[in-house]
């Protein structure tokens, strides 16, 4: 296997990875290191990491650099990570709409309007009533 440290030195990662913390912003997306964040994306550097290691561990980076070009190859693998990134964030925000939307459908009163939750809690109240007085 050849050696591909010539190709990707560290400081060439954190180019690549400022690259792609620089698209996501400019797809509406703030890359969040925090846990705390109910919508964290997904690390940048996380993916890009695992993508850097499969690559630089294997002859597809010499095969590329040899059939596309360099430059070519590192425009392709940004625009991979980015959209990696951006659809695991939809796919998140997602879930989490279904998850409210269950959440609506299991229990109305903890989550719509004052009326309705009134309303709600009345009719359970009523049944519980009238299923011990039936």
């Amino acid at each position: 296997m050849s050696d591909h440290r010539d190709i990707f030195t560290e400081s060439r990662t954190l180019t690549l990875q400022a690259i792609v913390f620089r698209a996501l912003r400019d797809r509406g997306l703030e890359p969040e290191l925090s846990d705390t964040s109910a919508t964290r994306v997904q690390p940048a550097e996380d993916i890009q990491e695992q993508w850097f290691r499969i690559l630089v561990s294997t002859d597809i980076v010499a095969h590329l650099r040899s059939t596309i070009g360099l430059e070519e190859f590192e425009r392709r693998w940004v625009h991979g990570v980015v959209d990696a990134v951006c659809r695991r964030h939809e796919r998140r925000q997602r879930q989490i709409v279904n998850r409210r939307s269950m959440a609506v459908a299991h229990e109305p009163a903890l989550v719509s309007t004052s009326t309705a939750t009134v309303t709600a809690t009345t009719v359970v109240f009523r049944r519980r009533t009238g299923g011990a007085h039936g």
